[in-house]
């Protein structure tokens, strides 16, 4: 074995890298910041919630829905009702909060901030009757928004893998462990798609539109890396990726279903939609190694996926070359098809939120 060179080296530049002295003083700052205050008052909010719903029980499952937020979220899922809400009523001045009264409320961050936060904690105080659980789908980047929602919902909810070290310190209410799920199709949809899934003739490529942010310098240079190897992968506008969710679903889910392989290249140890969707398409997701265990608790199997590593990375045509044969080697057209129902069946946002229902009314009521 070839012995690694300058191993000392890099661990001495980590010991004293930015990284590690931001990463203590996230540590450092919580243990001298008094956060408890917050979470006293949540908890009395949420002992005088449990009171009247332990009394009169829940009404309604509503969900307050947005552009590309659970706009295919269907009317009843698992014998719970669901009536379905535009943000734009709530914001409207004419809305009549008394909608809202008994009712178990289900929204995501992004909806969240298009009402706006100031708007949201004042219908917040205007329905102590109701329950707001938030689905944080950005928890993994936008640091900004995370914090201030474990602060004014009832039931904060984690959408990835990460540390609720601050948020608990703030909310005692955290659901973590349910992902985001795919929502660019209603089930509906899926199920009469599925059935001809195993006669859809696939190209030997990988597909891999990832939006652009700047931020993410990280991720962006992976993806222009593999962009190198791989055709249908780029980097895109918000204004790209808008428009391709705004076709309808039928010409998302063809080209979806053209290729074998997608790249799966996260921002930090997230679990984005496009894994769920190229599941659900019954395409073989490419994902990073790391998650691999994260990913197996989840259910999914390793057949079903095709893990990289760095090294994978500057070495593109092996491994691409290696993830054909697998696609084909656990059973091509016919593992596609069973790879889509069993991900239907596990990660369609209807499935989600009848989990996050369940689980957020059952700690109230």
């Amino acid at each position: 074995m070839k012995e690694i060179e300058n191993i000392e080296a890099a661990v001495a530049k980590l010991a004293n890298s930015d990284i590690l002295k931001a990463m203590t003083l996230v540590r450092d700052t919580l243990e001298h910041t008094d956060l408890f205050p917050i979470a006293h008052t949540k908890a009395l909010i949420a002992r005088e919630k449990r009171k009247y719903f332990h009394q009169n029980g829940f009404k309604k499952v509503i969900l307050i829905s947005s552009f590309n937020n659970y706009d295919y979220a269907a009317p009843k899922i698992k014998e719970i009702e669901i009536k379905k809400i535009d943000y734009k009523d709530v914001t409207n001045t004419a809305f009549d909060v008394a909608l809202l009264a008994g009712a178990f409320v289900l929204l995501t961050n992004n909806t969240i901030n298009r009402i706006g936060i100031d708007k949201f904690i004042r219908l917040y105080a205007r329905t102590p009757n109701t329950v707001y659980a938030v689905q944080d789908i950005d928890s993994h980047h936008w640091h900004e928004l995370s914090l201030l929602l474990a602060a004014i919902s009832d039931i904060y909810i984690q959408g990835h893998p990460g540390s609720t070290q601050v948020h608990s310190r703030i909310n005692d209410e955290i659901i973590t462990g349910i992902p985001i799920g795919t929502t660019q199709w209603s089930r509906g949809f899926i199920e009469r798609k599925v059935s001809d899934l195993d006669k859809v003739i696939r190209v030997d490529e990988a597909f891999g539109m990832h939006s652009y942010y700047p931020r993410f310098n990280f991720r962006n240079r992976v993806v222009r890396t593999v962009e190198k190897s791989s055709p249908y992968v780029r980097l895109q506008t918000t204004s790209e990726t808008n428009s391709f969710l705004s076709a309808d679903e039928e010409s998302r889910w063809n080209i979806w279903t053209k290729y074998k392989l997608h790249w799966i290249i996260p921002v930090a140890a997230d679990y984005p939609n496009r894994l769920f969707d190229a599941l659900i398409t019954g395409g073989l997701p490419l994902v990073p190694k790391s998650q691999l265990t994260q990913l197996e608790a989840l259910g999914i199997s390793a057949e079903d996926i095709c893990c990289y590593d760095s090294s994978d990375l500057l070495d593109l045509t092996p491994f691409l070359r290696h993830a054909i044969e697998k696609y084909k080697r656990v059973g091509g057209a016919s593992a596609a098809k069973k790879r889509a129902l069993f991900a239907c069946e596990k990660f369609h946002i209807d499935y989600l939120l009848s989990e996050l229902a369940v689980e957020g009314m059952s700690r109230y009521c």
